[in-house]
Parts: structure tokens; sequence; C-alpha cells
């Protein structure tokens, strides 16, 4: 996502929850093996470190979803979920412009182990990363690799009995998150090209590319391309993401602050508003809908049958 406004810096200092830690127990942030300077489209890897000096007082659910506070001047921030001790902030904020930025993070995850199972709020350090320009032909060099891997990639399931490498397995996984960080246009074709069509793996981080890139029409117009093409199957998943896009470009994206809201009148609210936006998306997928059915016509061998069993599953 683009970093977002300051309205939500207001409402975290505001908060008194996280005003301080307890003095029994310490959330730092650190720079993973001490780096501090990274290229735009290159992972941040940041460590987050949980200690305690009362022994069996809190239990720790990991990982841990966090929320991480990047300032770059008096602007700032953004979430970031689902946090471990080891993490990558490009899963949740896009640095699209050199500079310094000043990074925390803070955590409600945490609960003391008594009956009472109280949330312990804790807040981070600050430490300070500077993001540059990368040199060129960085980019077009990380490009090129990361797809060489993906197209290398054998889409016969393993045989009883086979070992599967894991390095090959780490390989696909690495050059699946090169295609969602960089963030160049050149990466479009090549996320729409091996999502749903691509290792297991990786869809989880070339789904998040698409939606993440910066050049969201073209996501959606190399999208449109695999639809008319007679040798892609469209999957009903593949449709999904595809009216998801098509929706958030559209109408906006969908709030998940209150979804993640552990107030049951909150979630309730949340869900209320989902369902609005659910039924101001049905225009969209109907469009869609229309557009893939004259599609399947021209679509041959698999292909077609993925895409009439897609075309079934929508009506």
């Amino acid at each position: 996502m683009r970093l977002p406004t300051p309205a939500f810096v207001v409402c975290l200092f505001a908060s008194a929850a996280f005003a301080q830690n307890p003095r029994d127990v310490t959330f730092t942030l650190a720079p993973k093996d001490g780096r501090t300077t990274f290229r735009m489209g290159e992972p941040v890897e940041v460590e987050l470190r949980f200690g305690s000096t009362s022994a069996g007082r809190y239990l720790a659910d990991l990982p841990i979803p966090e929320h991480s506070i990047v300032r770059r001047a008096h602007r700032t921030s953004a979430q970031l979920g689902n946090a471990s001790v080891s993490r990558q902030l490009n899963e949740s904020i896009s640095f699209r412009s050199p500079g310094r930025y000043r990074i925390s993070a803070r955590t409600t995850r945490l609960t003391t182990a008594d009956q009472s199972a109280r949330t312990v709020p804790l807040q981070s350090n600050s430490i300070e990363i500077e993001v540059v320009a990368p040199e060129p032909g960085w980019a077009a060099t990380q490009l090129r690799d990361a797809v060489a891997t993906l197209a290398g990639w054998d889409p016969a399931p393993p045989r009883i009995g086979q070992i599967v490498d894991p390095r090959i397995e780490d390989a696909v996984a690495r050059a699946a998150r090169v295609l969602r960080f960089l963030e160049v246009r050149e990466a479009l074709q090549p996320l729409a090209r091996f999502f749903e069509h691509g290792p297991q793996n990786a869809q989880q981080d070339l789904r998040a590319g698409l939606f993440a890139s910066p050049y969201r029409n073209d996501v959606i117009a190399a999208m449109e391309l695999s639809i008319n093409a007679p040798d892609i199957p469209i999957s009903y998943y593949y449709f999904g993401t595809l009216v998801e896009l098509a929706a958030a470009l559209r109408l906006g994206p969908q709030s998940d602050a209150v979804s993640e809201s552990r107030d049951p009148e909150g979630y309730k609210r949340w869900m209320e508003e989902h369902k609005r936006y659910l039924d101001r998306q049905k225009p969209i997928a109907t469009e869609y809908a229309a557009k893939l059915a004259l599609a399947a016509e021209r679509k041959q061998g698999e292909a077609r049958a993925v895409t009439l069993e897609t075309l079934r599953r929508i009506k």
C-alpha cells in the first residue's frame, strides 16, 4: 500500500494504551544483520525481539500481527500485518521514493498468562533506515533472474517417493517476492503470467504483488490479456482476483481496519459495510463474466474446460 495519511499517526499517539511498556517486558525493533540502507524495490528486513524478566507471566501468540509506524519528515505510517521475529516491511509498506525513514512497531498480541488473559500493549523503540535509488540495471537483472526461476519451474506433480529439493522451493519463493516488491512496470506481465499458472508456493506473493503495484490499470490490462488468450485457463480464483482489482480501482479499496477489531459491535459494522461493498461490486463481476463467456468460445483444450467450469461457478 502507499504510505497512509497522517491521521493514523494522530490516532496512534493519542492512545494511552501504548504510552509505556511494562517494566518486566522488552519489545525491541532492530535492523536485521545491522543493515540500514536499502534500494527501492529491495526487501527491507527487520527483527522484532521480545523478552521478559518475569518467567511464565506472559503468553505471546507468534507470529504476532504488528503495527509499524513509518515517519518521513512529519508524515507517516502504515499498518504491518502478521509479524514474526523477522519481518520484511515491504509486505505492508511501499517505499517509492528515496529518503530516510524512522520506523517503530507496536503490538497488542501479548497477554498475561493468568485467567484474565489481559492484553498487554507494547510499543517498540524507533530505528532509522535509508532507502536509495537502485543503480542502473539492478532492477532489470532482478526481474530477469526471477522470471527465469519461475519459468523453469516443473509443473508436473512430484512422484511418490520423489525428494523435493528445498533449495528449489526457496528459490521459487524468493523469485515471487522479487516480482512482488520491485514495483516496476516491467514486472506486471510476469505477475499476471505466473499468478494461478505458476508454482503453488509463489501464489501468495504474486497475488500481493498484483494488488500492491502502483500501476493498477496496467495490472488489470495484463490480466485481461490472459482472459482473451486461447491457451490460458481462467480459474475461479483468477477471475475473482481480477474483479477485486477492478473494484478497488473503480470503487476504492475496502477498509479492513474494523474487521481486525476485537469489539463485536465493530466487527458487525464491518460486516455490514462489507456487504454493501459486495453489492456495489456485482456490476463489475457481471461485466467480466460477459467478457469471459465470449473468450471461452475461443479457448482450447484444458483452457476451455477450466474456463467453462469457472463460468458455471459464477452463475
